[in-house]
C-alpha cells in the first residue's frame, strides 16, 4: 500500500505549533504517518528533557507501544510547526503486527537496539 492510498484509508489529525500529539507514560496507542509537517519527539530522563528525534514527512511514529507489547508510550511527541497526521488506530496496528511473518517482527524489533534503555520503565 502506498501513501497516496494510506491517505484514503485513514483519518487525518492536524496540529499547530508546539501541540502535542501524545505524551510518555500515555496508554492510548495509535500510530501515526506524518503527511505535512515535523514531530520532535523526547524522553525525560531525571530531571533533563532528551532529544530523541525529529520525524518528517512520510515518516512513522508512535508504533513502539504496540509493537513492543508495553502499557505505555516511551516518548512525547510535540509539533515543531503546523503538522497534519494520519491517525493509524491502536486495533489496526495490533492486527498488523499479529498477522506479521514472527521473523520479519524479530528483526525489526532487533534493529532498534536503541530501545532496550527505554523499555525497561514500562514492561
Amino acid at each position: 500500500m502506498d501513501f497516496s492510498q494510506l491517505s484514503k484509508t485513514f483519518s487525518t489529525r492536524h496540529l499547530l505549533k508546539d501541540d502535542t500529539l501524545f505524551r510518555e507514560g500515555d496508554e492510548h496507542g495509535d500510530g501515526y504517518i506524518i503527511k505535512e509537517g515535523s514531530i520532535i519527539l523526547t524522553r525525560k530522563l531525571g530531571v533533563a528533557i532528551m532529544r530523541a528525534a525529529i520525524i518528517e514527512k512520510e515518516e512513522v511514529l508512535g508504533v513502539w507501544k504496540v509493537l513492543f507489547n508495553t502499557k505505555k508510550r516511551f516518548f512525547t511527541a510535540k509539533a515543531l510547526v503546523t503538522t497534519s497526521v494520519l491517525v493509524i488506530p491502536e486495533q489496526n496496528l495490533k492486527s498488523i503486527i499479529n498477522n506479521a511473518d514472527p521473523f520479519l517482527i524479530y528483526c525489526f524489533k532487533q534493529w532498534l537496539n536503541v530501545t532496550r534503555g527505554f523499555m525497561h520503565d514500562y514492561k
